[in-house]
C-alpha cells in the first residue's frame, strides 16, 4: 500500500509502538474534493423540453449543473431516460439534447443516459 509507512519488528510496548494510521500522510485531495463526499444528479424526462428550440429547461437545468459543480462537488450525472420525445420523428430534438449535455462535457462533467422509451422507436408511438 503506497501511503502506509513501513513497520518494523520490535519488542517495544503497544504504548510505544508508532500507529500506521498516525505515521501515514493524508492522502492528496483534488481542488473542490471533500474527501469522502461527492454528489450525482440525476435528471431524467427532458422530452417536453426538446419539442421546440425556444424552450430553455433542459439547456438551463445542464448549465447550472455545471456552474455549480465544484460547490456541490458534483463528479457524475445520470440521465434517466426519455431524453427526447419520438426524436427519430423530429431529429432536431437530438441536437437540442446534445447542445443541453454539452454543457456538462465542457464543464469536465461525467455523464451516462439511459434509453428511455421515448429515445427508441422500439415501442413506437402511433404504430410508427
Amino acid at each position: 500500500m503506497p501511503n502506509c509507512p513501513a513497520t518494523a519488528t520490535t519488542s517495544a510496548t503497544p504504548s510505544t509502538t508508532p500507529s500506521a494510521a498516525a505515521a501515514a500522510p493524508a492522502p492528496a485531495q483534488a481542488a473542490g474534493d471533500t474527501g469522502n463526499t461527492f454528489s450525482v444528479a440525476v435528471t431524467g424526462d427532458t422530452q417536453a423540453e426538446t419539442d421546440v428550440a425556444s424552450d430553455p429547461r433542459f439547456g438551463n437545468r445542464t448549465a447550472w449543473l455545471a456552474a455549480n459543480k465544484d460547490a456541490l462537488d458534483l463528479k457524475y450525472v445520470l440521465h434517466t431516460g426519455d431524453m427526447v420525445d419520438w426524436g427519430w420523428l423530429v431529429p432536431a430534438q437530438f441536437t437540442r439534447a446534445k447542445a443541453a449535455m454539452d454543457k456538462l462535457i465542457a464543464a469536465g462533467l461525467q455523464y451516462s443516459v439511459t434509453i428511455g422509451n421515448h429515445d427508441t422507436r422500439v415501442p413506437g408511438w402511433n404504430g410508427i
